[in-house]
């Protein structure tokens, strides 16, 4: 995924949107996913953050994440995730991170009312 990235960003790619599946509070352990998803995107966002201009974290999930742990851990310009459906809010969110945040809408709701609509 590393080269992918960089090789898009020679290319020409501003920016990237990464999103990772293994953030949100699974079966892993805090200390597994520091180990196996921070680790990677340690390296990863240290290699693109060079050539990016704009890096998105997405922390995929509904449930529980470790939101804290990682705008502490990575370094990232923005970060996206369910906020309508999981805390924090955008609202905390904007007090523990002080880049760019990307909010969104409830799409569990907005399907279940799309007959409404």
């Amino acid at each position: 995924m590393t080269e992918f990235a960089l090789a898009s960003l020679d290319s020409g790619v501003e920016g990237l949107f990464i999103a990772s599946q293994h953030i949100r509070k699974t079966e892993l352990t805090l200390d597994e996913v520091k180990r196996f998803e921070f680790s990677f995107l340690k390296r990863m966002l240290n290699k693109v953050n060079r050539k990016a201009m704009f890096t998105v974290l997405h922390m995929h999930g509904d449930n529980s994440l470790y939101f804290e742990e990682s705008i502490q851990e990575l370094q990232m310009d923005a970060i996206n995730w369910h906020d309508q459906l999981v805390q924090p809010n955008l609202v905390e969110g904007g007090k523990l991170f002080s880049g760019g945040l990307l909010g969104g809408i409830n799409e569990k709701k907005l399907l279940e009312t799309k007959k409404e609509v």
